[in-house]
């Protein structure tokens, strides 16, 4: 998939130092155990954006159920929002969950201040389900569900 040269394709195991790098530029600071476990069980699941060979963004998913899929990190590097990077990278992950693993339902967590990324899921046809109380260091947020028609 290309645009304005920008790719969006699987993650390479070497780029995931890279994301965590990123994340932790925003104060965002996640466990590399992790991301490597998950890249071992759902390669196909962490994808990315990438221009001339840098890292633009990327989305993590991964199986909460064998019919239910779930997206962990949707993450745009500050100066590349607002170019539908994000959109494109939900749209692949879902079809990937869909496609490949043949899920029912996505859910993903979000914070309740961050309107950008509650509008971009509600185009998607995610819907706010449950308040989660405390979720973000005692800051509230939203489980948020897409349901996948036959």
């Amino acid at each position: 998939m290309k645009s304005n040269r920008i790719t969006i394709r699987s993650v390479h195991e070497s780029e995931i130092m890279e994301m965590l790098s990123m994340l932790a530029e925003e104060g965002i600071y996640h466990n590399e155990e992790l991301y490597v476990l998950l890249y071992e069980s759902y390669p196909d699941l962490m994808i990315v954006a990438e221009r001339e060979g840098s890292l633009l963004g990327f989305v993590v998913g991964a199986l909460s159920t064998e019919d239910s899929g779930r997206i962990l990190v949707l993450f745009v590097r500050r100066d590349y929002r607002g170019m539908g990077i994000g959109k494109r990278l939900l749209r692949e992950v879902i079809r990937r969950m869909v496609t490949i693993y043949g899920v029912k339902e996505i859910t993903l967590e979000v914070h309740e201040k961050n309107e950008t990324a509650i509008k971009l899921y509600e185009e998607f046809g995610f819907r706010k389900v449950k308040k989660l109380h405390g979720y973000y260091n005692g800051e509230d947020g939203w489980l948020m569900v897409k349901k996948i028609m036959p």
